[in-house]
């Protein structure tokens, strides 16, 4: 059997404990949302963004994290899934 590199490790990891680099990673892409939807925003910070929803550690996690993310609206239709579900992980909806 052939053995997993450290990539592929981290990320078959437990989403609910990404690694550093992944939560550093995901602080950087609230800030710039944050910053980019401000009065203030600029393009920059959109760039940002599209540079970060590149990472493949990013995209594996959004993947992994599945029914604690929102539906997208494009899967919605094609689902046929007509609201976003709500999943708490503490236990309140």
């Amino acid at each position: 059997m052939a053995r997993m590199s450290k990539v592929n490790q981290r990320l078959a990891a437990d989403p609910l404990q990404p690694s550093l680099t992944l939560l550093c990673k995901i602080g950087s892409i609230v800030v710039h949302a944050e910053e980019f939807l401000s009065p203030s925003g600029h393009s920059l910070d959109l760039e940002a963004l599209k540079t970060l929803f590149r990472e493949e550690d990013v995209k594996q996690w959004i993947k992994d994290m599945g029914v604690y993310m929102p539906v997208k609206e494009g899967n919605m239709v094609r689902t046929g899934v007509i609201r976003h579900r709500t999943v708490s992980v503490c236990g309140r909806a």
